[in-house]
């Protein structure tokens, strides 16, 4: 009976090194598809920056537009004064504006820093999981050859009376 518990020894070292495999390629997988989701979280931030921009521009001229028809209700110029608010108005407006688009690339960035992460441990979890399937490989060998060095002849007798030359 001890080469039964051998052999299942070695059917258990050989299911351990396709679980190993597998759960390699599973995270890899995942690993693959969180990606995948932060490039296209990547994307988004860029299209939702532009959106936001367009949104504080119409803000913006709207609060322009209340500016003049205030100037012009007072019967004020559009110069000195009145006309230097407008001008400081769409300066900060456009200081703004490039904010806007600053954030808005620095989340895209920051998402394709993940994405890049992510796509380096799917193939670190590839690699690893080839591996550890490849140690069991190899500890499948050794035991394979451990029992058949220590194997006894079934029949009984020499192992030279079988004719395999080994001894």
């Amino acid at each position: 009976m001890p080469q039964a518990a051998g052999v299942l020894s070695l059917i258990g070292t050989a299911v351990g090194a396709v679980s190993s495999y597998q759960q390699g390629q599973d995270m890899k997988a995942m690993a693959r598809n969180n990606a995948i989701l932060q490039a296209e979280q990547s994307d988004q931030a860029l299209k939702q920056g532009v959106i936001a921009q367009n949104q504080y521009r119409r803000q913006l001229s709207q609060l322009l537009g209340r500016q003049r028809a205030i100037i012009a209700g007072n019967n004020l110029q559009d110069a000195g004064s009145p006309l230097a608010l407008q001008e400081d108005t769409a300066a900060q407006g456009e200081a703004d504006i490039a904010n806007i688009r600053n954030q808005a690339a620095l989340d895209a960035w920051g998402f394709k820093v993940g994405a890049d992460q992510s796509r380096q441990r799917g193939i670190n979890y590839g690699r690893a999981g080839s591996a550890s399937a490849f140690a069991d490989l190899a500890s499948l060998a050794g035991k394979g050859y451990t029992m058949y060095k220590n194997s006894r002849p079934i029949l009984g007798g020499s192992r030279l009376a079988y004719g395999s030359g080994y001894g």
